[in-house]
């Protein structure tokens, strides 16, 4: 029986052949154990992937995409003046494969293709992976494998490695950190007598490798802007296939600089002219990603706590994805956890190779004649750090003339209809409306109102919002009822007595509002001070629900 594994990743895709009972070997492409996962567009309609497709982004930069798959959600490429669709573009990616390991079987086809994929992909992203691999020709016996417990597999795969055999029974965990070019990724993976079974899960999509280059590229960039600023940006931002071209070589030496740094303590990184190469230190390099770093740590460790572990009790912290090599990702790790990370080497092969090894109840999705795997374990859902980290977006391309591509086959994985609507989303909902309606009724409904609004802001911690947020939006709450009721008050003082603004004590907080709200209901009048608070809490009632609501529908998402 012959096997094929393919991790098709953000920058470089990698595959690993058992085949005729020999030990699985890697697919050299291009003669190299990886090749990049860039495609480019020929204007004979055509898509050009691998290094080929970095050659010829030299000269046409506008046809090239270096990273597909961290554009899935897209669902097309804009790539000069072709639209492709992302399925395509994985498709090309994936037939270069196909086509490589029929040469090496004799024009046969494997009887079974393993495809990994990020833990934190849902149907919608693995039916493209899987579509793409139909149309690449891969055959009917597909298997998705979570890229996390393929990565146990292969570290299990080393006796000395395996948490089952080494502590002599099921039940032993371990965790893997998975920090790609695109993505990071964290699984807390069970071993058991069958394999291995997904106990947690989580992953953030804005953090990796290339926001790492990123990273490098704005620190570079507030060193040598001054000299010419217009010249920056046009490298930033280009509008020529000079610039372009400037770009992606000054993006290749940045992405090289950062390798070099795992190494050495310093590097010299090219500019284009008119700058002057420059010098980047490893500790320049760690202050610049130290809070992105963190973020992914502290999600390992909530992902440990929601698996009801401790880091303590893991058989170990296993390190995947050519990011993982960075030093100062190890350092937080043993610093924050309290656990050496395990690192073997080639990290980038170890999803590819461990796909392999992946038993039944191990794999995500079978289809073709495969009986399906047995059920897995729910996973629970773990609550993201919130830190400012690094960002990076796409904007969605025009639309122009169509790509044309093959027509899709059916999809295995049934996509999920729209989501009912959330009982504590609606609840929240119903508590900042009665809030609004009570502000305008009348003076002692908006004392009430203001009870209804802190519960409101108490409500956040329901929809997975940390004891911080609901202890601000409590805090905002409270002083704005405050000045609320001091308005009020100073109006109806101003309506019943002949009261004025030096005269009131302002030794507590409602002396204090009544002084300093005097002169406005002095200036405007009392109706009109009366009328602005009422709508003015109204209005931060609304707000708060929007907010509230927004919240909700961005974690849903999530």
């Amino acid at each position: 029986m012959t096997v094929l594994s393919v991790d098709l990743g953000t920058s470089n895709t990698v595959a690993v052949l058992s085949a005729h009972g020999m030990p699985p070997r890697v697919v050299e492409l291009d003669g190299a154990s990886m090749m990049p996962s860039a495609v480019f567009a020929a204007e004979a309609g055509t898509l050009v992937v691998g290094k080929e497709a970095e050659r010829r982004a030299r000269t046409d930069p506008a046809r090239y995409e270096p990273n597909p798959k961290r554009r899935v959600d897209e669902g097309t490429l804009l790539l000069g003046d072709a639209v492709v669709p992302v399925t395509d573009a994985f498709a090309a990616v994936l037939r270069r494969i196909a086509t490589e390991v029929k040469r090496q079987l004799g024009g046969a086809v494997p009887d079974e293709v393993r495809l990994t994929h990020p833990a934190q992909w849902g149907p919608v992203r693995r039916n493209v992976l899987l579509s793409a691999a139909r149309q690449a020709g891969f055959g009917p016996n597909l298997v998705l494998v979570p890229e996390p417990v393929a990565a146990a597999a292969h570290f299990a795969s080393f006796p000395s490695q395996d948490p089952a055999r080494r502590n002599r029974g099921e039940g032993q965990a371990l965790a893997v950190y998975d920090l790609g070019a695109g993505t990071f990724d964290v699984a807390v993976v069970g071993a058991t007598q069958q394999g291995y079974v997904v106990l947690a899960e989580a992953g953030l999509a804005d953090l990796g490798g290339l926001d790492v280059d990123q990273a490098l590229l704005e620190h570079i960039g507030r060193q040598v802007a001054s000299r010419d600023p217009v010249r920056w940006q046009r490298v930033l931002r280009p509008e020529s296939t000079v610039d372009r071209r400037a770009q992606r070589a000054l993006r290749e030496d940045i992405r090289a600089g950062k390798e070099a740094l795992s190494t050495h303590p310093q590097t010299e990184i090219a500019l284009p002219e008119p700058f002057d190469e420059v010098l980047v230190t490893r500790a320049e390099l760690e202050e610049l990603i130290t809070v992105g770093l963190l973020r992914s740590v502290e999600l390992m460790a909530a992902t440990i706590r929601s698996a009801g572990l401790s880091p303590d009790r893991l058989a170990g912290i296993y390190l995947v994805g050519g990011s993982s090599r960075i030093p100062l990702v190890a350092t937080l790790i043993a610093r924050h956890l309290g656990v050496v990370p395990i690192n073997l080497d080639q990290p980038e092969t170890a999803v590819a190779r461990g796909a392999l090894h992946v038993s039944a109840n191990g794999v995500s999705l079978r289809t073709g004649t495969v009986a399906p795997p047995a059920p897995r374990i729910t996973r629970p859902q773990v609550p993201q750090p919130v830190h400012a980290g690094w960002q990076q977006s796409h904007v969605p391309p025009p639309q122009p003339q169509q790509w044309s591509s093959p027509p899709s086959p059916p999809l295995a994985i049934p996509i999920p209809q729209s989501p009912p609507r959330n009982p504590p989303t609606a609840l929240v909902a119903v508590v900042y409306l009665a809030a609004a309606l009570c502000t305008v009724i009348g003076y002692w409904p908006t004392m009430i109102a203001g009870i209804l609004l802190l519960y409101g802001a108490g409500a956040f911690r329901k929809q997975g919002k940390g004891i911080v947020q609901t202890a601000l939006g409590a805090l905002i709450t409270t002083v704005f009822v405050a000045l609320l009721v001091g308005l009020r008050e100073t109006a109806t003082c101003l309506e019943y007595t002949d009261c004025h603004g030096d005269a009131i004590d302002q030794s507590n907080l409602s002396g204090w509002l009544y002084s300093h709200t005097h002169f406005v209901a002095t200036f405007y009048g009392t109706d009109t001070v009366d009328v602005l608070a009422r709508c003015a809490a109204a209005l931060l009632a609304l707000a708060a629900l929007a907010v509230t609501i927004g919240w909700r529908r961005r974690q849903s998402r999530g």
